[in-house]
């Protein structure tokens, strides 16, 4: 079995690496010859972003696959497209020697053979709030239409309100208590991501200030989303911190250039890991210096610190003499230190 396994994934192309007992993807990958998909990708969630670890090419028959390790166990993402793309990205779970067994079409999948308790969970899910998903990410397809249109805040709205409590509200019973507990967070957040991505996808009529529900001042406010690191572990929980940022801003009238994105963030570590999202955008380390002036305060972990040390050194490549960017702060237990400490 392993041997064909292995022969299996040869002809598939599939690049990655697996052990002796790794988890394995099997399936088919069809979205139509509107979007002709190439290669689908196997994601891991780093600090609540997308990280390719691994990619598969479709063959003729749409079949593709993949043999992975994962470390220990968690969520990881399918999808096609680039890792900031919303279309074509599905999230699973998985632990070693898993077995997911699917069928990707253009605007959804389905668990096909034998799969895991918490797939088929995953899967459940995935169909409990499929509206919103066709909807917010795929308002051209059928599904997402309203009175045959694309849909509006008019149609939208009322069914966002009818989920708000869908998340809570979902029974799953896996028997397995640490997928129960990230998974009440994930569907929390799916709703979440739909309800805000929305209003910051082009529409023919936007919503004014009157128009919003309570949900987005109830159920999705920066403060209520910040105040632990939960967020990390989704695949877009910064791309959701940023879409809630905006919206607010919006809604509140303020003026985004005069705001500090930072203040209204909760937890100290997701702040510094949002503070580097934001560095990551900059062109030149002259750049990056303003920036460590203004906000090195936020960076505060090791690893924060080496990232942004790591970003440091790209932008300033050719320069021989550069020294690492010292950032000072605070830990997470209290204790001061910075990175000068860990030379």
């Amino acid at each position: 079995m392993k041997k064909g396994l292995l022969i299996l994934f040869l002809l598939l192309g599939i690049t990655g690496t697996y052990a002796s007992e790794p988890a394995v993807v099997y399936g088919t990958w069809d979205r139509g010859d509107r979007l002709k998909d190439s290669e689908v990708k196997l994601y891991k969630i780093f600090s609540g972003k997308l990280s390719e670890i691994a990619s598969s090419r479709i063959t003729a028959n749409k079949y593709f696959g993949f043999a992975f390790e994962p470390q220990g166990e968690g969520f990881y993402v399918i999808g096609s497209g680039t890792a900031l793309s919303a279309q074509g990205k599905y999230i699973f779970y998985f632990k070693p020697g898993d077995r997911l067994n699917i069928a990707v079409n253009d605007s959804s999948y389905v668990l096909t053979g034998k799969n895991t308790p918490e797939n088929i969970a995953m899967e459940k899910w995935h169909n409990e709030i499929a509206v919103l998903e066709y909807k917010t990410i795929y308002p051209r397809v059928k599904a997402g239409y309203a009175n045959g249109q694309p849909s509006s805040y008019v149609d939208f709205f009322p069914l966002l309100e009818g989920s708000a409590g869908k998340a809570t509200a979902f029974k799953s019973n896996t028997g397995n208590s640490q997928f129960e507990n990230i998974f009440k967070k994930i569907r929390e957040f799916d709703i979440v991501r739909y309800a805000y991505t929305f209003i910051l996808t082009p529409r023919t009529t936007q919503p004014q200030n009157k128009d919003f529900p309570q949900f987005y001042t109830n159920n999705a406010t920066l403060s209520r989303l910040t105040t632990n690191t939960d967020l990390l572990q989704y695949p877009f929980g910064i791309q959701l911190i940023q879409s809630v940022i905006i919206v607010q801003n919006i809604l509140s009238g303020t003026d985004s250039k005069t705001k500090q994105p930072l203040d209204g963030i909760i937890n100290d570590t997701l702040k510094g890991e949002f503070a580097l999202n934001m560095a990551e955008k900059l062109k030149t380390y002259t750049d990056l210096e303003q920036f460590n002036k203004e906000n090195g305060k936020y960076i505060i972990t090791s690893d924060q610190k080496n990232r942004m040390n790591d970003l440091a050194a790209r932008l300033n490549q050719g320069d021989s003499g550069l020294n690492t960017l010292d950032f000072s702060g605070t830990d997470v237990n209290g204790k001061k230190i910075s990175v000068s400490d860990f030379k």
